[in-house]
């Protein structure tokens, strides 16, 4: 649906690439910090890791990101994904939704939940045990309201029948995001069944 709005770039899923990302970062600054201190001499197992600036490998890895993988056309003033696999971050899930908050400037997130009960009987879910999923799913979904609530101003929360029932919230989705949607478009997008790849 955001993709109706004019000069948007939305893209599908990445395999939640950007975690992966995020862990990289994360060790280097974490070695640095642990490590640059003693490393003054070639010998030194971690020499040079002194002179790594962590901030700018964040910013780079989010340049690439956005260059590679994203692509965004010229013109476009609202560039963004969809990732189903936020889950997969666990514990670590809200430092990892601050990195990215940190990292792209601008930015916001719209937490789309479904009721559990359905979606233990939908797509991929189904295969694994109803007991495995809920637990997964309601840790993910409470480190997504833990973020939202830390970050109200950029955060939107949504659910699944919300945007069946077209309601409020789903239309209050666009003034967040600032921009209209070409209604026609959103009719179509709207009618499609949803592709679980």
């Amino acid at each position: 649906a955001i993709q109706t709005i004019p000069n948007s770039c939305i893209r599908g899923e990445n395999g939640n690439c950007l975690f992966y990302l995020y862990l990289s970062w994360e060790r280097l600054r974490d070695s640095k910090q642990k490590y640059s201190s003693g490393a003054v001499k070639p010998n030194h197992p971690w020499w040079g890791i002194g002179n790594v600036n962590a901030a700018r490998f964040k910013n780079r890895l989010a340049r690439t990101f956005v260059e590679e993988v994203l692509q965004p056309p010229a013109g476009t003033t609202l560039a963004g994904f969809k990732e189903i696999r936020y889950h997969e971050a666990g514990d670590k899930l809200v430092s990892f939704l601050e990195f990215l908050r940190d990292t792209f400037p601008n930015s916001k997130f719209i937490f789309l939940t479904r009721n559990l009960d359905q979606t233990v009987r939908s797509g991929w879910w189904a295969l694994r045990p109803e007991e495995e999923v809920r637990s997964v799913l309601e840790k993910a979904e409470h480190r997504f309201r833990q973020f939202s609530r830390a970050n109200s101003q950029i955060s939107y929360d949504i659910t699944y029948q919300d945007m069946i029932d077209q309601s409020q919230v789903f239309w209050k989705m666009f003034e967040f995001l600032e921009g209209e949607p070409n209604v026609q478009q959103l009719s179509v997008a709207l009618s499609q069944q949803l592709m679980h790849g």
